[in-house]
């Protein structure tokens, strides 16, 4: 069997509101980041994926995805 290898720089347990945030900057900055979540479907990770968004990144930021 052939054994895979992945090397990450950063690995952020929780994908909530801070560790999307957290994973965006530092793949922004050229950053390999393993980003681990539960994915619970009622949790607040769930709810809050719309604050981060193309069009409020525009408002607040000149740096958006």
């Amino acid at each position: 069997m052939t054994e895979i290898k992945y090397v990450f720089d950063d690995i952020i347990v929780g994908g909530g509101l801070a560790g999307c945030l957290m994973a965006f900057e530092l793949i922004s900055n050229g950053r390999k980041v393993l980003l681990i979540d539960e994915g619970q479907a009622h949790s607040s990770s769930a709810v809050a994926a719309g604050i981060i968004n193309p069009i409020t990144c525009l408002l607040y930021t000149s740096r958006c995805v």
